[in-house]
């Protein structure tokens, strides 16, 4: 059993024998203080030079962006369910351009999981692998990159399609292409600094993030603003028409906006945050550009039915549908577009009835002459009625 000898707020540890003996020898104890005290002194000074928790604020964000990932990858895979489910007539390259963004988004999801595995179970308690990333973290801006690019590009070709506009087309692929080659940077930057950290590749990440979020927002508020003009400068002035008009556009507004101010966000966060919180909304900013490009894939069903519901002949809009390769709405499928008050026509019909009415017991009779009433004019009036 270790006796203890507490002294200004510090515990020396001493066999019990060896506690007696230092209480009988003169000024032990003001020894014993001066040495407490500097012991605590170099305890005090070394806690400042204490590396930072490393797991806490570089790891720990980016696990969250790790969840939010996983979590959008699901919604993604759902979205992908039903589009591969409900148009197996659309073209071939749609199929292929859909597929190839589920497997890119499949390895984005892959490595950020390996990422966190390795840098906290794998290296739990090093402090120094907590501060620096591996080969793994530079595939999340890679594909992040890559599949921005290709989700931009296909709203620019959907804008040249519905507008004409070839500027906003390649506007808006030049934009995409150079945040895509930003991203693809910070990927070779990545693989640089793991095996020599330098200070001159490490201040060459900087610029390349903003170029990339900067351009990748960019490309969002311009396609979401060409469609949303274009689109409103064509309507029609028909109920019909118009309503599924507006949910175009809404979905478009959604769809880009949300990338858009996601990116804007990721960049505040990274220029005014010194830790990883960015990761929180990097990690996760490609699952966003692939759900968007899906719900608005996948709505066209809801457009298609609202159309038909609306049109008096039926047969004749069913046959058109089948003529331009549209496919039915399916049984089981929900309309969550909010029901509209469809014009209503009201008729009143009113009905006159003629009746023979003596005219001696109408209530007016007793105004009538008294030589009218015995004329034969009286009588021909009679027989009219």
């Amino acid at each position: 059993m270790m006796g203890k000898l507490y002294i200004i707020g510090a515990r020396i540890y001493l066999p019990p024998n060896a506690c007696r003996l230092l209480h009988r020898i003169p000024g032990t104890q003001q020894r014993a203080a001066r040495l407490a005290m500097s012991y605590y002194n170099i305890v005090a000074a070394d806690a400042e030079n204490v590396l930072p928790n490393f797991a806490r604020t570089v790891q720990g964000p980016t696990l969250i962006g790790v969840f939010f990932n996983l979590m959008l990858y699901g919604i993604f895979l759902s979205q992908a369910h039903i589009y591969f489910s409900n148009y197996k007539s659309d073209q071939r390259w749609f199929k292929i351009f859909i597929g190839s963004l589920v497997i890119l988004e499949t390895v984005n999801s892959i490595f950020a999981m390996y990422y966190s595995y390795d840098r906290l179970v794998n290296n739990f308690g090093n402090m120094n692998a907590q501060a620096v990333s591996n080969w793994a973290f530079g595939i999340s801006p890679l594909t992040n990159g890559i599949i921005g690019m290709g989700v931009q590009l296909f709203f620019a070709w959907r804008v040249r399609v519905l507008t004409t506009k070839v500027w906003a087309m390649v506007l808006i692929a030049f934009l995409s292409i150079i945040s895509c080659l930003g991203a693809i940077s910070i990927f070779f930057i990545a693989a640089i600094l793991v095996p020599s950290p330098t200070v001159a590749a490490a201040s060459f990440v900087r610029p390349v993030i903003i170029v990339w979020l900067v351009f990748s927002a960019t490309a969002d508020t311009l396609i979401s603003t060409v469609m949303v003009y274009h689109l409103r400068k064509h309507k029609t002035g028909f109920v019909s028409t118009d309503d599924t008009i507006d949910k175009i556009i809404r979905l478009t507004v959604q769809t880009g906006l949300i990338t858009s101010i996601w990116a804007i966000v990721d960049l505040g966060v990274y220029l005014g945050d010194p830790t990883a919180h960015h990761e929180i909304f990097n990690l996760a900013l490609a699952k966003l550009y692939t759900n968007s490009l899906l719900s608005s894939l996948n709505a066209r069903q809801g457009w298609k039915y609202n159309s038909s519901a609306d049109n008096s002949g039926g047969r004749s809009m069913e046959a058109k549908q089948h003529r331009l390769g549209h496919h039915p709405r399916p049984s089981n499928a929900v309309n969550l577009a909010p029901a509209s008050i469809r014009p209503e026509v009201f008729v009143n019909i009113e009905s006159h009835e003629l009746r023979d009415v003596a005219l001696a017991k109408h209530p007016s009779d007793s105004t009538i002459p008294g030589d009218y009433r015995s004329s034969s004019d009286m009588n021909k009036d009679r027989q009219s009625f």
